[in-house]
């Protein structure tokens, strides 16, 4: 989970955890602002809703949360906790003792500060299982066809196998059809990664209004579709 969080620390593991508790207190008493919300992902794309704090001792915090969020801890094992009182605009990873799907209990142990990395990009990004196929074709040199392999507002890549005929930087237009309809837009070779046999081609793309609209709805039904696969084998 490296590319979505790093831990970091301010004093050490002790005083980050006892000073990341007193925040927690604070928010259950009542002294500071409630604005907890919890954050996991799902094929890198973000799933977050508030949580109320039922109880916090020395080293847990018990929480009714979304029944969403609870399948997903279940299936993580550890969530993370964003508040604006966190110094630094940092988050907090807390590994997940409990979380209970039916009643949405959940009791988070083990608090430790993080950058969520994921936060500094442009556009959630999310993998694509099923199997799509996408061609682009650039305007000086070849084309180049393969499996979707992600996609966000700002960029996608497919997995290539054999030659890749478009050298770095090649400009020209990516199109592929989604569930919603054909996605047509302007793209640009960002960066080729050799994996063993396959090649996996990264764009830029730059979606427009209707092109967003689109790629944004395949996002959403993705997130739909995983939660819903979590929750069959959870629930």
């Amino acid at each position: 989970m490296s590319d979505l969080y790093t831990l970091v620390t301010i004093a050490d593991g002790r005083k980050d955890s006892e000073a990341i508790t007193e925040i927690l207190q604070n928010i259950h008493s009542g002294r500071l602002k409630d604005d907890l919300k919890l954050l996991n992902f799902i094929r890198e794309v973000p799933v977050s809703f508030s949580a109320k704090l039922e109880n916090v001792a020395r080293d847990r915090a018990e929480l009714i949360v979304h029944q969403s969020q609870a399948v997903i801890m279940r299936h993580d094992k550890y969530t993370l906790i964003r508040s604006s009182h966190f110094p630094h605009d940092y988050g907090v990873h807390a590994f997940v003792a409990v979380a209970n799907t039916a009643t949405c209990a959940a009791i988070l142990v083990r608090f430790a500060y993080v950058q969520i990395r994921a936060d500094r990009r442009n556009a959630v990004r999310v993998e694509v299982h099923a199997k799509i196929a996408g061609t682009f074709s650039g305007q000086s040199e070849g084309a180049v066809s393969g499996e979707l392999a992600d996609i966000s507002l700002g960029g996608l890549s497919i997995r290539v196998k054999g030659k890749v005929d478009v050298g770095i930087e090649e400009v020209g237009t990516f199109s592929c059809t989604l569930p919603g309809g054909l996605l047509e837009v302007p793209a640009r070779v960002l960066k080729i990664i050799e994996d063993d046999d396959w090649q996996k081609v990264v764009f830029v793309i730059d979606a427009q209004r209707k092109m967003e609209t689109l790629i944004s709805q395949f996002i959403l039904n993705e997130q739909v579709e995983i939660i819903k696969e979590l929750k069959e084998h959870y629930l």
